[in-house]
């Protein structure tokens, strides 16, 4: 028996949220002109004020394929539009450590 162990390293580093969905909105917007497919991006003004510890990369490239693949299921239903919206909610325990949960609609 082989026991193969591996590991991934992630290049974290912090970031703003909002730069980041308007980096993936541009990302997904030739291709939402071209199949005509409106895509709005819909969430509050908190989005733009949050920071997230994460791979800034990984994630705009998760959300950039989610939403090209929305793109291209929507068009076969046409006269479909797409509303992308982010909710981010922040959890605080004591006074140092704050946790945000981001939801993705």
């Amino acid at each position: 028996m082989t026991l193969i162990c591996s590991y991934m390293e992630l290049n974290t580093s912090e970031f703003n949220l909002g730069e980041a969905i308007d980096a993936i909105m541009s990302q997904v917007m030739a291709l939402s002109q071209e199949q005509q497919v409106p895509v709005i991006h819909d969430s509050t003004h908190e989005v733009f004020s949050t920071y997230l510890i994460e791979e800034n990369l990984k994630l705009q490239q998760l959300l950039s394929d989610f939403l090209t693949k929305v793109v291209h299921f929507t068009l076969a239903f046409g006269g479909l539009l797409i509303v992308f919206t982010v909710l981010p909610r922040k959890e605080h325990f004591g006074k140092k450590i704050e946790v945000v949960h981001v939801e993705f609609r």
